[in-house]
């Protein structure tokens, strides 16, 4: 499915625009917009942001949000995980 983020790619634009030197360099991509969105949905259904232990038979709530996105490099692909996304 593709979805339309035209209002959304013109919102990250102006607000780059708006803090660039504000954010010590930080760029505003659409990767970033994704990971605040993925814990967004994180934090309102807490049960995708678990594990299960199978010893007791618990599913665990993680209180962290630990997030790994794929990076295509010259040394092939690597998952950098971004920990506790919520507090950047």
């Amino acid at each position: 499915e593709l979805a339309d983020v035209t209002d959304l790619e013109a919102a990250r634009k102006r607000y780059a625009g708006s803090h660039a030197n504000k954010a010590g360099g930080v760029k505003i991509t659409m990767t970033v917009l994704a990971m605040k969105a993925v814990v967004t949905a994180l934090k309102s259904f807490p049960r995708f942001n678990a594990s299960y232990d199978p010893a007791t038979g618990e599913v665990i709530l993680k209180k962290y949000f630990h997030l790994g996105v794929a990076v295509d490099t010259e040394n092939g692909l690597m998952v950098p995980v971004i920990r506790n996304v919520d507090s950047k």
